[in-house]
């Protein structure tokens, strides 16, 4: 049995697997297009294509292959982890039972092979019937769609039919808008790479529990199950969860359901019991508030929405800024800077309608749900030269004063005040002293800010930045890691309504590329943090992060500490 924030978990990191593969390939076939369309005559393309296109699908098998052991490990690594931790979550309500441990039972090994194996082999079919839907709507494997969209960027140039960047916009506008396709060749239906893979790894994931549930069931002798319950629950599981049910019951139950519990499609999963010794988890009262709340909900806007309606408007507006975001990706590779700041415009409203939702709603935002693999610090300098300042105050530096930088002292006044006055924001806001002496105050939205702007040099400089209560995980994200790293700052401090914490620079500090420790930040946090969250260990809204930088700042050899808030 999972939890139902174990499966929310697995089911971020199921769709992060797809994300590098995605952004490569964006990246590489936008970059491309650009330069078919710069070139001048039919003469020219033809022998750019022979050569590049060529080139590009060596280079794009090899890296693909590299992708792809990437993957199969991190499959691998979360088949195994949800499998201990679904075990050990079923043996613990038998307490007075010598159950056999997870590492010594040969059945359960057996199930988790197979399970492994199967997910990899589906990964790989998965990948290998990627493909674009082409400037024509037809949906085409990677290396013929390569062409003809390059082809048709050369012919709307060469004949006139467009300007270059008309040109572009239009061979590269299905990339933006559908992303990379996994294709099913018999039926011609497709789906995107992200779907087609939460759907391939959950699916594994939910079989492979249900035959460890199943296994505990039958050594341990139970004759029952339960459902799990939680808030917010989907109209079709909510009548049913948190009951108990004896064996045949169960299964005519699951049998019936359109949805079936333990296929992860939700946050239900059923555990074994035994009938009379093992009391159900919730009370009826308890679960009769889940349902009076869930119906009772929340009205956003003048619209009333229960609250399973209010957190699927969530998980929509969150799917909507990952596309915004590959968007931006695309404009960047394609070299389109006008386009890039209207998509980065319609990027930051987009970010402010999901905060404003959210807190309307009560519900915690979810800004790990939005990441685009590839989407971050590596678009500031485009993103500068496009001349984008987010459209208004958000994302304007303002110069509030000069300070001594020989002074330690005198720089980390300015940052002191600014956490003084960010306390009760429910936005970022960031206060910056760089190394001449000039401090920099920018506002943000929600819980992001953009530095871009700042015209001072920003390696050497000391920051603050705030993280609002309904945004904070309890310590730096990723993209604080990255930035703190490519920025070249020598310190950095944050805080929220509990905790406060700072990176600093050594002579020790490693020089690392900022991606690596950004993708090394999401590995420890999947890998090890989040493994202690499982194990009950640690808290995993607030203590992840924090685990996460702890390993990461003996790695890369950078100071890092947390101290609690007065009075928190």
């Amino acid at each position: 049995m999972l939890t139902s924030d174990q499966i929310d978990a697995l089911g971020k990191a199921a769709r992060k697997i797809a994300d590098p593969i995605t952004e490569h390939l964006l990246r590489d076939i936008a970059r491309r297009v650009a330069e078919a369309g710069q070139l001048t005559s039919t003469a020219q393309y033809q022998i750019w294509r022979a050569q590049q296109l060529g080139l590009s699908q060596r280079e794009l098998k090899k890296e693909l292959r590299r992708r792809l052991g990437l993957s199969h490990r991190e499959i691998r690594r979360l088949l195994y982890r949800s499998a201990q931790s679904g075990y050990d979550l079923d043996i613990r309500r038998f307490p007075y039972v010598q159950a056999i441990p997870f590492a010594q039972n040969a059945v359960l090994q057996q199930i988790v092979f197979a399970a492994v194996e199967l997910a990899q082999e589906d990964f790989t079919h998965i990948v290998q019937t990627m493909g674009f839907v082409t400037p024509y709507g037809r949906t085409e494997p990677l290396a013929r769609a390569y062409i003809t969209t390059c082809d048709f960027a050369f012919q709307q140039v060469v004949t006139g039919a467009a300007s270059y960047t008309e040109a572009i916009r239009q061979a590269t506008r299905n990339l933006a808008e559908k992303g990379v396709r996994a294709i099913d060749y018999e039926s011609g239906a497709h789906t995107s790479l992200e779907a087609a893979v939460r759907r391939n790894i959950m699916g594994g994931l939910g079989l492979m529990q249900e035959q460890i549930s199943q296994t505990t069931h039958d050594q341990l002798g139970c004759d029952g199950w339960e459902i799990t319950a939680h808030a917010n629950s989907a109209p079709d599981h909510e009548p049913i969860q948190g009951k108990q049910y004896p064996d045949a019951a169960y299964q005519a139950l699951n049998g019936s359901l359109r949805r079936r519990i333990g296929t992860l499609n939700c946050g239900h999963a059923a555990f074994p019991i035994l009938l009379g010794v093992n009391r159900p988890q919730y009370s009826k009262e308890e679960l009769e508030k889940f349902r009076t709340d869930n119906e009772k909900g929340v009205t956003v806007a003048g619209r009333h929405y229960t609250g399973y309606e209010a957190t699927q408007m969530q998980r929509k507006l969150e799917r909507t800024i990952r596309k915004q975001k590959r968007r931006c990706l695309v404009d960047e590779a394609a070299g389109d800077t006008e386009k890039f700041s209207q998509d980065k415009t319609r990027l930051t409203l987009l970010r402010q309608r999901y905060h404003e939702f959210s807190k309307a709603a009560g519900l915690k935002t979810q800004y790990e749900r939005t990441e685009t693999a590839g989407f971050g610090e590596k678009l500031r300098t485009f993103a500068q030269s496009a001349g984008h300042s987010d459209g208004g105050p958000p994302g304007k530096p303002i110069q509030i004063g000069t300070v001594a930088f020989s002074d330690e002292q005198a720089v980390l006044k300015p940052l002191a005040a600014a956490q003084r006055a960010a306390a009760e924001l429910d936005y970022e806001i960031n206060c910056t002293v760089t190394s001449d002496g000039k401090v920099w105050a920018v506002k943000g939205i929600g819980g992001f800010v953009d530095l871009s702007g700042i015209p001072s040099d920003l390696k050497g400089s000391y920051s603050y930045h705030n993280h609002p209560k309904a945004q904070t995980q309890g310590s730096f994200s990723a993209e604080d890691v990255r930035f703190f790293f490519r920025s070249g700052a020598v310190y950095s401090k944050a805080s929220d309504h509990l905790y406060e914490y700072v990176m600093r620079r050594s002579p020790d500090t490693l020089a690392v590329d900022p991606d690596r420790v950004y993708h090394r930040f999401d590995e420890v946090y999947w890998s090890d943090a989040m493994q202690l969250a499982f194990e009950e260990k640690i808290d995993a809204e607030l203590d992840a992060y924090h685990e996460t930088m702890l390993r990461l700042s003996r790695e890369y050899h950078f100071f890092y500490e947390r101290r609690p808030i007065n009075g928190a």
